[in-house]
């Protein structure tokens, strides 16, 4: 450090003021340096929160969606267990209401291949005899059921003939309704 302060003191005052220009110089370059590599960093954390937010932001915009969408399917695995013997038994009610002969044949159920947990399940109404009016009631009545479930076949035949004031049919009618799995497979719940 002494000899540090003997050249120093050697040196004019002319170049002693270039020395401490060039010295402040040094340390501003070096502090401007360390300052815009802070402020680089800064900004891509910035950039980086920016990302983060807008994926939590993505993430619970889906999450609602999620939420709604397994609500939804709770609300069908709910509406969909028992279902069969739901249907069959509301068939029954409403044909005993209206006085309509009705047999009712549950076919055997088949597996979904999109959805394996739910079941497609045939329900053969079979109508003898009946008054075309009340058949009518009855399609309207099971339009109106709480149910899913499809007409997937029709067949009407009429067995008045013409000079008949009122019209009586036979009636063949292949309804579709849906049901949950209850094998073993089907009990997991995803």
């Amino acid at each position: 450090m002494d000899k540090f302060k003997e050249q120093l003191a050697k040196l004019n005052p002319r170049e002693r003021m270039f020395l401490a220009v060039g010295f402040v110089g040094i340390i501003v370059i070096i502090m401007g340096f360390g300052v815009s590599k802070i402020n680089m960093s800064i900004r891509s954390q910035s950039a980086q929160i920016e990302e983060y937010s807008k994926a939590l932001e993505m993430i619970n915009t889906q999450q609602r969606s999620y939420l709604a969408l397994k609500a939804a399917k709770e609300e069908l695995r709910r509406k969909l267990e028992n279902s069969d013997s739901k249907m069959v038994n509301e068939l029954t009610s409403m044909a005993s209401d209206l006085d309509i002969n009705l047999d009712v044949t549950p076919k055997e159920p088949r597996n979904l291949n999109d959805t394996p947990e739910i079941q497609e399940q045939e329900i053969e109404l079979t109508i003898k005899a009946t008054d075309y009016d009340k058949f009518l009631r009855l399609l309207i009545k099971i339009h109106g059921l709480d149910s899913t479930v499809f007409m997937r076949r029709l067949t009407i035949r009429r067995t008045s003939n013409n000079s008949s004031a009122t019209t009586t049919v036979n009636v063949t009618m292949v309804l579709v309704a849906y049901r949950t799995d209850r094998s073993e497979k089907g009990d997991k719940k995803s």
